[in-house]
């Protein structure tokens, strides 16, 4: 939500571009350039909070997972993935804060919800089994 007031017209159709990418990638299951759209998607987000520290601390936690996730695409495929990336458009264009943290936060869990083998990996630290 910091990056908001740093999120011009010219950043929400980079933005939307991006989530396009993204989009065509997932279709196609094409992992590797999914992956780079997501993190392009995501960062672009981030750096444009301009806190620095975070968007580094948050890129390291993102190079450790991209691994597992990399394996997990692997095994699960592209084509059925859920982002909330138009949440988050949405909430820019709306310049709503509240809906974008939690559009970005949404689109995290779900990302910790995949099923793997008919199970739930279960890694994100909001998760609950149900």
């Amino acid at each position: 939500a910091a990056a908001l007031p740093h999120l011009n017209a010219a950043k929400l159709r980079q933005l939307k571009a991006i989530d396009r990418a993204l989009d065509e990638a997932g279709a196609l299951g094409a992992i590797n350039d999914y992956i780079e759209q997501n993190y392009r998607f995501h960062f672009t987000l981030y750096r444009a909070g301009g806190d620095t520290m975070l968007t580094r601390i948050i890129e390291t936690l993102w190079v450790q997972f991209g691994p597992l996730m990399r394996g997990v695409y692997g095994r699960v495929g592209t084509r059925n993935l859920v982002d909330k990336h138009h949440l988050a458009i949405d909430a820019i264009a709306a310049q709503d804060p509240a809906a974008l943290r939690a559009a970005i936060a949404a689109d995290i869990e779900e990302e910790h919800r995949m099923p793997v083998g008919g199970h739930d990996i279960g890694i994100g630290a909001t998760h609950r089994r149900e």
